[in-house]
C-alpha cells in the first residue's frame, strides 16, 4: 500500500503533522484507509468534512473510529470512563457507511 506522507502545519505557535486531503485527492486513489474521524480536520473544520470531500471525488474511504467519538454518547463515556469528549463524530456519518465492523 502506498502511504501518503502527513503535511506539517504550523498551529498555535507549534508544529503539527496532518492528513493531506489535497494530495490523496491529487492522487486519485480507488481507497483511502484513515485512522480517527472525530475532531478537527486538516483542510476543512471538522474530520468527517475532509472524509466527505474525499467520497465526494470517488474515493472509498476506510475509516476507523471509536464508539466513545459518536457524539450521542458523550455524556456516557464521561460518566462511565471519567473522560471528557471534546470532539465527536455525528451519527448521520455512520448511515453513510456501506459496512460496518
Amino acid at each position: 500500500l502506498e502511504i501518503i506522507r502527513k503535511k506539517r502545519i504550523h498551529y498555535k505557535g507549534g508544529e503539527l503533522e496532518e492528513l493531506d486531503v489535497e494530495g490523496i485527492i491529487k492522487r486519485n486513489a480507488d481507497v483511502v484507509i484513515i485512522d480517527e474521524v472525530a475532531g478537527r480536520g486538516s483542510k476543512n473544520k471538522k474530520g468527517y468534512e475532509d472524509v466527505e470531500e474525499m467520497v465526494e471525488g470517488g474515493i472509498h474511504v476506510w475509516r476507523g473510529m471509536k464508539i466513545e467519538d459518536l457524539e450521542s454518547v458523550g455524556e456516557i463515556v464521561e460518566e462511565v470512563r471519567g473522560i471528557e469528549v471534546k470532539e465527536g463524530v455525528r451519527e448521520w456519518i455512520l448511515k453513510e457507511a456501506d459496512e460496518i465492523e
